[in-house]
């Protein structure tokens, strides 16, 4: 595409997908069903495997109107986060 003459067009996508989970993020995820999978997925796995999962579940953690998990699985989200903070194996 960027031979094609359209760098314009590759520089707006670019942006938009930078963007993208910004502005839809959290709440995409939420209603899709896979933050929680994301979530059950690190809590059964005791890790989180990914940035994009840390990302995600960080947000979920700064949410306090989130309703995707129970406070005792938020609890654990939270630990998990703080390992991959001090630098345990995880994102």
């Amino acid at each position: 595409m960027m031979n094609s003459g359209n760098e314009a067009c590759v520089t707006d996508a670019k942006q938009f997908l930078e963007h993208f989970p910004r502005e839809v993020g959290f709440d995409f995820y939420a209603e899709a069903g896979l933050l929680r999978e994301m979530a059950k997925k690190a809590l059964n796995s005791r890790k989180i495997m990914n940035r994009g999962d840390y990302h995600a579940l960080m947000e979920l953690e700064n949410d306090l109107s989130q309703a995707v998990l129970a406070s005792e699985e938020l609890a654990e989200i939270s630990e998990l986060l703080r390992e991959v903070e001090n630098g345990a194996d995880g994102g």
